[in-house]
């Protein structure tokens, strides 16, 4: 026996130093040595390598939902602060009240403009639109009699022409007679501005813009 593993010894001892080089650092390991074995990877019909896979393939998927939501969740916010931004504009062309404004705010770009002129050699007019209506004598500047506050806007009914009918009304009552009120009549132009001043019934008006 002692025989024997003095052999071995040998052999082991042997094998060692022919994997040497000149400064007794071994030039290939073999494998085992040292109990360490080349890592083999495993056949594709190894069922724990189909386990393994499928676990792979499973954290690929987790990984893509996880991003997927969190993209989802930057479109809702995305969305969320353009909802505002459109409800903030809305709101500023009269928001879904399309009395006040027009059709999707057609008028807007009129906010804030007045429309003047002299009729009958006595009056001038002045039609605030989103604002008052006022007769005065000419020449005058403020004062005068209150035809009414804006009352909105709506389509001509009568017509197929595009027209639109501006109002006013809640004026300044009438010395024994109707609360006054004004009503213009609006054709498309190149400019904006009045056209004609009528009384056609006491203390109501019309206009053409």
């Amino acid at each position: 026996n002692n025989n024997n593993n003095n052999n071995s010894n040998n052999q082991c001892a042997n094998n060692d130093s022919s994997n040497e080089n000149d400064n007794g650092i071994l030039s290939t390991i073999p494998d085992g040595y040292l109990d360490y074995y080349t890592v083999v990877p495993r056949k594709e019909d190894d069922p724990y390598a189909k386990i393994l896979l499928q676990m792979q393939m499973e954290d690929e998927i987790i990984s893509t939902i996880h991003e997927l939501m969190e993209s989802y969740d930057e479109a809702n916010e995305i969305i969320l602060e353009l909802n505002k931004e459109l409800e903030e504009l809305q709101e500023s062309i009269g928001g879904n009240d399309e009395t006040y404004y027009g059709v999707d705010g057609e008028i807007h770009a009129l906010k804030d403009e007045c429309l003047e002129m002299e009729a009958g050699g006595k009056y001038s007019y002045e039609l605030c639109l989103f604002g008052s209506a006022s007769q005065r004598d000419i020449g005058a500047t403020s004062g005068g009699t209150n035809l009414g506050k804006w009352d909105g806007v709506k389509n001509n009914d009568d017509n197929n022409n595009g027209e639109r009918i501006f109002m006013w009304t809640g004026g300044a009552k009438c010395w024994n007679g109707p609360v006054r009120s004004a009503t213009a009549y609006v054709t498309c132009g190149t400019e904006t501005k009045l056209l004609s001043a009528e009384e056609p019934n006491v203390c109501q008006y019309e206009f053409q813009i």
